[in-house]
């Protein structure tokens, strides 16, 4: 089973990814899957998706692909939206809006490794310039709360 530092290796590497493509550019992320099979292959997935139908069938070719390799660990990497919940919110409660629907979202990207049992996260806002190019991502507070379709596709259903 992988360690702590393997899963902070793989979603610090997302981050350097997101850097890369979109400092200094208007571009978008292309949301990203990093497989790691069990004999050290690297499968690189790229799930471009404009609606919840398209996430649902990336989510389930994806994990066709964890099992057919033999998974032991991936990463996701996605351009979002992120919100801090009101005072008084606390965990396991429901959440509302999601925050793309919020008006105090804030643009971010967010990425997270997982072998199943453990998962790192990492959020970083998005600044742009007026022109609407990237100018910085800075990683944003440690214990954050987040979620997503695709945090659990070594188990359970998709």
């Amino acid at each position: 089973m992988p360690d702590a530092d393997a899963l902070t290796t793989l979603v610090d590497a997302a981050g350097d990814h997101a850097r890369r493509i979109m400092i200094g550019t208007q571009e978008e992320l292309m949301p990203v899957f990093l497989l790691v099979a069990g004999n050290g292959d690297r499968i690189i997935v790229g799930t471009p998706f404009v609606n919840n139908d398209d996430k649902d069938r990336a989510a389930h070719a994806v994990r066709e692909l964890i099992r057919e390799h033999h998974v032991a660990r991936y990463s996701f990497l996605s351009e979002g939206w992120r919100a801090v919940q009101p005072p008084g919110w606390e965990h396991g409660q429901p959440i509302g809006l999601m925050p793309s629907q919020r008006p105090d979202r804030q643009e971010c990207v967010m990425a997270f490794a997982t072998d199943g049992i453990n998962t790192v996260w990492r959020s970083w806002a998005t600044h742009r310039d007026p022109k609407g190019n990237c100018t910085d991502l800075t990683l944003g507070p440690e214990g954050m709360s987040m979620t997503s379709r695709f945090a659990n596709l070594l188990g359970g259903e998709a």
